[in-house]
């Protein structure tokens, strides 16, 4: 699959710390009536996709990594900010990433899209360990549950083992 050139812009201001640019990218984008969910999958998504990538390949710190992502939560409030929202459906949805599992900002973005297009989501964050969550599902009603672990990553043969010779944590 190409990569979008909107999403390498956007990777360009996130590569470079310049939150105000990468806020700027988006608000272009939303005044030329590009919709913020085409935003989220078409530019946000793959750029952090890509951010993930260059850390695995040790050409991002943590650091840098983290700005990024940080940089993604403020444009994603100023596409929440913008998003009209559909009338609330009686459809339930019930998010979390699994016990160990710190990195929620495609969770997010997918909790966004979601609510814009009507369901109530409940997004219970990071980390959540797999008996709790299963409770917490009880009122919901949901049709389905699964966990899903977005970071295929992580199942690579020895994928942990490089992280921990590097010294680093995906915190």
């Amino acid at each position: 699959m190409a990569f979008d050139p909107r999403a390498q812009v956007f990777l360009t201001a996130l590569r470079a710390g310049k939150a105000r640019a990468a806020e700027h990218i988006v608000r272009r984008h939303l005044e030329a009536g590009v919709d913020p969910t085409t935003i989220r999958v078409e530019v946000l998504a793959p750029a952090m996709r890509a951010v993930g990538d260059l850390w695995a390949r040790d050409e991002l710190t943590v650091a840098e990594e983290h700005l990024a992502t940080a940089i993604t939560y403020r444009v994603m409030h100023v596409l929440g900010s913008t998003s009209e929202r559909a009338a609330p459906s009686r459809e339930r949805v019930m998010l979390a990433a699994l016990a160990q599992e710190r990195h929620v900002l495609g969770l997010q973005m997918v909790a966004d899209t979601l609510e814009s297009a009507g369901f109530v989501v409940q997004l219970l964050g990071a980390d959540v360990p797999l008996e709790p969550l299963a409770a917490a599902g009880g009122p919901v009603r949901a049709r389905g549950r699964g966990p899903v672990d977005h970071d295929a990553r992580r199942s690579a043969p020895g994928a942990g083992r490089r992280a921990a010779a590097r010294g680093r944590s995906r915190a």
